[in-house]
This record gives C-alpha cells, sequence and structure tokens, in this order.
C-alpha cells in the first residue's frame, strides 16, 4: 500500500486511465506546439528593441535591462520560455506513446516534469503573494485560480500516476520503449 492515492478512472469517472492519459497528452501536446510557434514567431518577427526595453522595464527586475540590454534579457527569456514549451511537448508526446503501448516507463518523464512544474509554480505564486500589495479580493481572486490549477495539475498527476501503478502490478515485462 503506498502513500500516493490512485484512481480506478480518468476525469471522474468518464473514461478509463489509458484513454484518460492519452486525452492529456493530446493536449499537452497541440498546447506545447502552439507555444511554440508563437514564441518562434515572437523571436523571429519582433526585431523592435524599443518594445523590448518597455518591456523590461514593465515587467521585468534585472539589473541587465538598465544597462542597456534589454533586448538580448528578453530574448533570452524567450529562448528559455521556447525550450519550456519543447519539454513539454516531448513529455506530452511520451505520455501518449506511453499510454498507448501500456509502457509505464514512458509515462515517468510527464510524471517528473508535471511534479517539478507544480512544486515549482507553488514556490513561484507563494514568493509572489509575498511580494504583493494589493485589494483583498484582487488576491483572493488569485489565489482561487492558483488553487484551482494545484488541484487540476495534482489530480491529473494522480491519474497518470494510477495507470503506471495499474501496469507495472499488470506485470510489465521491460519490452522495448515502442514496442506494439
Amino acid at each position: 500500500m503506498g502513500v500516493i492515492p490512485t484512481v480506478r478512472h480518468c476525469f471522474c469517472g468518464c473514461c478509463r486511465l489509458d484513454t484518460g492519459c492519452k486525452i492529456l497528452g493530446l493536449l499537452g501536446t497541440i498546447a506545447g506546439l502552439v507555444g511554440v510557434a508563437a514564441i518562434s514567431i515572437v523571436i523571429y518577427f519582433d526585431g523592435n528593441r524599443d518594445y523590448a526595453d518597455q518591456f523590461c522595464e514593465h515587467w521585468l527586475d534585472v539589473p541587465a535591462c538598465k544597462g542597456g540590454h534589454a533586448y538580448a534579457v528578453v530574448l533570452g527569456v524567450l529562448v528559455m520560455f521556447l525550450l519550456i514549451c519543447l519539454l513539454y511537448t516531448l513529455v506530452s508526446i511520451l505520455l501518449v506513446i506511453g499510454a498507448r503501448k501500456s509502457n509505464p516507463t514512458l509515462l515517468l518523464p510527464w510524471l517528473v516534469w508535471t511534479a517539478i512544474s507544480i512544486i515549482s509554480s507553488v514556490v513561484q505564486n507563494v514568493a509572489f503573494f509575498c511580494t504583493q500589495e494589493g485589494t483583498p479580493k484582487f488576491l483572493f481572486m488569485e489565489i482561487a485560480q492558483v488553487l484551482a490549477a494545484l488541484f487540476l495539475g495534482c489530480y491529473f498527476w494522480v491519474c497518470v500516476y494510477s495507470l503506471r501503478r495499474e501496469l507495472l502490478g499488470s506485470g510489465f515485462g521491460g519490452r522495448g520503449y515502442l514496442s506494439t
């Protein structure tokens, strides 16, 4: 008996675990590809250094922005987001393949990536709320959104983890990654 709870169906009983994981992987792949395309377009077409200065002053509190290197800072942030979207796309594709081929090893990258994302999101939001000043109503709405996203992220993580446990319990024999 493990410490982490498991579920028997995904999406609150609407579909089997493998089907739910395929849906999660497909939606993640689509979101990742849209992110890659959007960021690539912005990097390719946006050579406006004045916009970079405004963006850097308004959104980023980085000392390099004040030294006249705003464009390099904004470009670095965009490249970082591009790499994150590429990795998210990759782990989502592995999730679809793992669910399709009943291979629990291919579910592991998505579980690790999602756990890191959830933890970093919690840390980032705690830091944001500790430094944010505003009206209590505004902060309440932000906290509600963060908690809803945290709940959904954890629930979907438990769904994929449950499929992995189910596949490991059914005698996965260590087949090759893409075997049929």
